[in-house]
């Protein structure tokens, strides 16, 4: 999965979106650091239909999650993507587990709301280690989780603390939707499906984990 922030505001004719995962593909050993997690990524700013038609044309649903925030809070979030986005600010080196194009809109929003934005973690599955979350997805797929698990190495078999967890979009999307903003009211005010017939499922079950996922 994918995330990105929109920015719309229809008085000024403004509809547009901060993509933290954007990256060059002639870039030195591209293949080796991509594999490793350690490629050098950008945050890039799109019309709105132009990310939307991309990633539809790609057969890719989205969810979007309308932010309960007060006109001061959309300036400051603003304020800061537009910060992101300066020239000596917009490039970041990617971490797959730590530092990516999900974990970068938790952050904005986190210092957006001064680090006091409160998560209800009880459905999270516990303990689980940053390889079990991503095998989540690979299930079906294991010649694929053998390969990443060659690659990503020792550092994945850290547990999980609560907010490690949002390295994955699907984490974000259910973490921020229970999310209650520092003034104690939902920090997410409504969603939709786009397009609206679309049949969007996660791949995980918030249980347990009580043995290795790749196994």
């Amino acid at each position: 999965g994918h995330s990105a922030i929109r920015v719309k505001d229809p008085a000024q004719r403004f509809d547009r979106c901060y993509n933290y995962g954007t990256f060059d593909f002639d870039q030195p050993n591209f293949l080796l650091k991509f594999c490793r997690g350690k490629l050098l990524y950008n945050l890039d700013i799109e019309p709105y239909r132009s990310f939307e038609y991309g990633n539809l044309q790609d057969r890719r649903p989205m969810r979007e999650q309308v932010l309960n925030l007060d006109q001061s809070q959309k300036q400051r979030l603003y304020d800061l993507l537009e910060e992101n986005y300066k020239v000596e600010n917009r490039y970041y080196k990617y971490d797959f587990f730590y530092d990516n194009c999900a974990t970068r809109i938790r952050d904005i929003l986190e210092e957006t709301f001064f680090h006091q934005i409160q998560y209800d973690t009880s459905g999270l599955p516990k303990p689980a280690s940053m390889r079990q979350l991503l095998h989540l997805y690979l299930v079906d797929k294991p010649w694929t989780g053998f390969g990443i698990d060659l690659v990503i190495g020792l550092p994945a078999d850290r547990q999980a603390a609560a907010d490690n967890f949002m390295f994955l979009p699907d984490f974000v999307h259910d973490l921020m939707g229970k999310a209650r903003t520092n003034a104690n009211v939902p920090l997410v005010k409504s969603e939709r499906k786009i397009p609206k017939n679309a049949a969007l499922t996660t791949p995980f079950k918030p249980t347990p984990l009580d043995r290795p996922l790749w196994m």
